[in-house]
């Protein structure tokens, strides 16, 4: 069953008044039930929450945007309750920017497992990636596929030494993992013959190809980035072929890893 979840800290609520809470409190048993509490008493509805611990110390960051259409004096008293909660360390809150827009302003800048990141949207994507072909046709394309190889094989070591695998198709199973959380699309290996350097790979809802109509596979980064994962993986060179596309009306993405014919 697809579960999405929306990783943005904005809050969009026309007609609403959407305020958003930051707090920085001790890491332990109760926070956030104490916290919830202090809202829930004065019927001051939850809409969405973030908790995160990006140092893994003994403190964690918490953002409440909360609903407080006609009860900002009900916002007042929770606040002033959530500040005698042991355990909480700080307390801060920012009006809505516009009608109904909250946005948090306190947290900066973004990890995902400790690392640092840029979300790139599916719209920014598609520019890049359309850009890339109008303005420079195959070339644009070849580009999108080298940088994607860099990615994968980045990909696959930043696995290995930062988790400390000791098989290497574990690692493989996360990097395709980590893809998934990252929203790249939800990868999955299908076959894989290492003696012969061969595997075959479905990339079900790729981001890449969503929503596009071509006359010809589309996955220019994708394909990249699949085949510097296996190329490291394997510790020879191999390139992923497009069988499948979703830009084609397929169902999914589906690549098949060989050894290069040059």
């Amino acid at each position: 069953m697809d579960r999405p979840l929306d990783v943005g800290r904005i809050v969009y609520r026309p007609g609403r008044t959407i305020y958003t809470v930051a707090l920085k409190v001790e890491d332990k048993p109760g926070m956030l039930q104490a916290i919830s509490a202090a809202f829930a008493s004065r019927n001051i509805n939850i809409v969405n929450t973030v908790v995160s611990n990006p140092s893994q110390s003994d403190t964690a960051s918490i953002v409440f945007f909360v609903d407080v259409t006609g009860k900002e004096k009900e916002l007042e008293e929770s606040m002033e309750a959530i500040r005698n909660i042991s355990g909480v360390l700080d307390v801060k809150a920012s009006k809505p920017l516009t009608n109904g827009l909250a946005v948090d302003v306190f947290h900066f800048p973004l990890y995902i497992g400790g690392e640092r990141v840029a979300i790139l949207t599916e719209m920014m994507l598609k520019a890049l990636s359309r850009g890339m072909r109008e303005k420079f046709g195959t070339t644009g394309e070849a580009y999108l596929f080298y940088a994607g190889m860099d990615m994968g094989k980045a990909f696959f070591r930043k696995a290995l030494r930062k988790y400390k695998f000791s098989r290497r198709r574990d690692a493989l199973h996360f990097v395709f993992l980590e893809l998934k959380v990252a929203g790249w699309g939800d990868f999955e290996l299908k076959e894989l013959d290492e003696e012969k350097g061969e595997a075959t790979i479905l990339v079900r809802d790729n981001i890449e190809c969503r929503g596009v109509r071509s006359d010809k596979p589309y996955s220019a980064l994708a394909r990249g980035i699949i085949s510097g994962i296996f190329s490291e993986y394997l510790g020879k060179l191999v390139v992923a072929r497009e069988t499948s596309c979703m830009s084609l009306g397929h169902k999914y993405c589906e690549f098949r890893i060989t050894r290069p014919s040059f």
